[in-house]
């Protein structure tokens, strides 16, 4: 993989796409490396470039290709609507690696990386453990059997379930969904960890949800309106500015499905503990942006892992740059993923030097649908199985500390110079 950014950085990325051992079927998805195999070749790569660290791992999605090729670097894809013929669209997750300088104080010896799936039980009844009884068993077991090194981040998978055979894979990494039928999905925690001794740490998570300000009507076929995301982000930095005996290990929004409707209590508040949901394929959908911050602490609560200083959780969210906006009925171009990082790290380099990096997600955002409309501030969004859908991936920073400078917005279409972008397989950004 070659280097495509040689100044000093304060973040930057590396991606290890599954590769395609077997092709598929009219019946089957193809055969892909599992993810496994992913942390592993993570690990090669780490061995390789000692010099940098890992922030944050994360496990992204990006539409498949019937040739096999899994291009991380594209910024948007297109989903098929049940109208179409094959009435199918291929999914393939990969390992995306944050990764972070060394630190004069951080061991000279590469870092190595590993992880853990950890499945909401299901009882006899049928119904799955909620989201805060999984964590509660995990850290149970954490106990009896501490995990073998440092936690560096844990994540909320929504993977595809299937009712009838294996039920949930975790580290399977392609799959085939039926925009015609209803869709089930289980959430699966996924534990990222630094290899070393047993930091003895339980896990923790705390939910932010986006406050409903008008709940819309369906006699004027209006839709409920929500408090934008960075409403929801300055609720969790006042939350965050007063733990003194957690760590904070990452940041994530989450697409958390409505049961029905807005779906709110009494108090105005959104259950966001299920760990099971159904996306229908006919009818639509509902989803509200949530924020969850995952922290860890020592099983001793009472022990501070760090000295304590006060904590301000900001972030900075960099759009790709559309090149052309398709005419009435193209599609769209956008830069490449790797392009918009070179915007972020620009900007990262510019910022205080005292902004500490969080950690870093990539957000799909609807571009022409669902109240979403291309903006990544909207919060309140629907899926409708009929409809088809164009997704923008863009990238969002979080940080801590207070940001002088936002990234400027993305240049629109109009004011682009026609350029060409070198289009490659690269997939490391350094």
């Amino acid at each position: 993989m070659a280097s495509l950014y040689a100044a000093p950085f304060k973040l930057s990325y590396v991606d290890f796409p599954p590769r395609c051992a077997g092709a598929g079927s009219v019946i089957c998805a193809p055969d892909y490396e599992r993810f496994d195999v992913l942390v592993g070749r993570a690990n090669e790569w780490l061995r390789r470039n000692g010099h940098v660290r890992v922030k944050t791992a994360e496990s992204i999605e990006v539409k498949g290709r019937l040739d096999g090729v899994t291009d991380t670097n594209k910024s948007c894809y297109f989903e098929a609507d049940h109208t179409r013929r094959k009435m199918r669209n291929m999914y393939i997750r990969a390992l995306r690696l944050w990764v972070i300088p060394k630190d004069d104080g951080d061991p000279p010896e590469p870092q190595q990386i590993a992880y853990v799936n950890v499945v909401p039980a299901r009882n006899e009844y049928g119904i799955f453990d909620s989201f805060g009884d999984t964590v509660r068993k995990f850290n149970l077991h954490l106990r009896q059997r501490p995990i073998p090194g440092r936690i560096l981040n844990m994540e909320s998978q929504e993977m595809k379930f299937h009712e009838w055979g294996v039920g949930v894979d975790p580290d399977e990494s392609c799959w085939v969904e039926s925009v015609k039928y209803n869709l089930s999905f289980l959430v699966v925690i996924r534990v990222f960890y630094e290899i070393g001794p047993p930091a003895c740490e339980e896990v923790g998570v705390a939910d932010f949800v986006p406050t409903c300000l008008n709940s819309g009507s369906q006699i004027r076929t209006t839709a409920a309106e929500f408090e934008p995301f960075s409403e929801v982000v300055r609720k969790a930095s006042r939350w965050c500015y007063h733990q003194e005996h957690v760590r904070v290990t990452n940041v994530q929004s989450i697409d958390y499905k409505l049961q029905h409707g807005t779906e709110h209590n009494e108090d105005g508040d959104v259950d966001t503990q299920r760990s099971f949901f159904t996306e229908s394929g006919r009818h639509t959908t509902r989803y509200l942006r949530i924020l969850r911050v995952c922290f860890v602490r020592p099983f001793d609560g009472s022990c501070v892992p760090h000295s304590h200083r006060p904590f301000t959780l900001n972030y900075a969210t960099f759009e790709p740059v559309m090149l052309s906006s398709g005419g009435i009925i193209g599609i769209p171009v956008f830069e490449t993923m790797a392009n918009t990082m070179r915007r972020a790290m620009a900007w990262l380099n510019r910022t205080h030097p005292e902004l500490r990096v969080v950690g870093a997600e990539s957000v799909p955002v609807r571009m022409f649908s669902g109240n979403q409309h291309g903006n990544h501030e909207t919060t309140y969004t629907w899926n409708r199985g009929e409809q088809k859908e164009f997704w923008l991936i863009v990238l969002r920073i979080f940080l801590d500390g207070e940001l002088e400078e936002l990234p400027a917005e993305p240049i629109s279409p109009a004011l682009l110079k026609k350029t060409q972008e070198k289009e490659g397989a690269c997939c490391e950004i350094l």
